[in-house]
């Protein structure tokens, strides 16, 4: 794998430009969808590198068809997706949270750093991170951890909110410990608008 990464390094910036639509979803990136154990630290090293010189491809080959295909995330699959997501410009990791906000087994952790990494200000991230919020909270009404991933979206997304009423269904059905100050965030909000 690092051989093949390492070649792929090698070619030209605009060389994945002139290669038919196909041809990428040939390159050995597709094979992570196989993985059944983490990445090496040289493997993620490559793909990390990949995606500073490639990151379109890598996302397009990789990252998105491993949150649109797999039924279900494993652990190793979350690891590279830990690593890979904060080297993505934002609008590749809107991208990744509008793809990742069509999967029925959210994992909070990798919703947050989703979010965390999008484009604070994109009308398709509020509206994939409500998808996902809106989803969850009969499940997760009672969790803190529930309740921090809302706060965070809350604040890092707040003023530039446009639709604030799905939002506030969340935040009124949720009743973990910080359902007071996930209210007050959202009251500020309001007061904004």
């Amino acid at each position: 794998m690092v051989a093949l990464v390492g070649k792929i390094l090698l070619l030209p910036k605009n060389h994945f430009n002139t290669l038919p639509q196909p041809t990428l979803t040939l390159l050995p990136l597709s094979q992570l969808y196989h993985l059944t154990s983490k990445l090496t630290t040289p493997v993620m090293d490559c793909l990390k590198q990949l995606l500073e010189v490639h990151a379109a491809v890598v996302i397009d080959s990789c990252l998105l068809p491993l949150l649109s295909l797999l039924p279900s995330l494993q652990e190793h699959h979350k690891d590279i997706i830990q690593h890979l997501a904060p080297l993505c410009a934002p609008r590749l990791a809107t991208c990744l949270l509008s793809t990742y906000s069509e999967r029925l087994d959210t994992d909070l952790p990798i919703f947050q750093l989703l979010c965390e990494c999008a484009d604070f200000r994109a009308t398709d991230t509020h509206t994939a991170a409500l998808a996902v919020l809106t989803r969850l909270a009969p499940q997760h009404h009672t969790s803190t951890k529930f309740g921090q991933c809302l706060l965070s979206v809350l604040r890092r997304y707040g003023p530039h909110l446009q639709e604030l009423k799905g939002f506030r269904f969340v935040v009124n059905s949720h009743a973990s410990s910080l359902r007071k100050l996930v209210e007050m965030q959202m009251k500020k909000l309001e007061k904004i608008k």
